[in-house]
């Protein structure tokens, strides 16, 4: 299997206080390129969650504090 082409995570608010990101799985491309298969450690309670491309150079956390600014809100 190929390295994932995303991550899932859902996203909690919390008032007051920065977002609080759960990563919960990862998303793989087929290989023709006409669809995805998600694998999920955990559900969201609201159907939301957000994908965020896959960078293993790139640590987690920055990956998330990049995701933050484009998360509608």
């Amino acid at each position: 299997m190929s390295d994932p082409a995303y991550r899932a995570y859902i996203v909690t608010k919390r008032e007051g206080k920065d977002d609080w990101w759960i990563n919960v799985g990862v998303v793989f491309e087929h290989g023709d390129g006409e669809g995805l298969t998600i694998l999920l450690d955990a559900h969201s309670h609201d159907g939301r969650y957000v994908l965020r491309r896959y960078k293993k150079d790139e640590p987690e956390e920055v990956q998330q504090k990049k995701g933050k600014q484009y998360v509608k809100k």
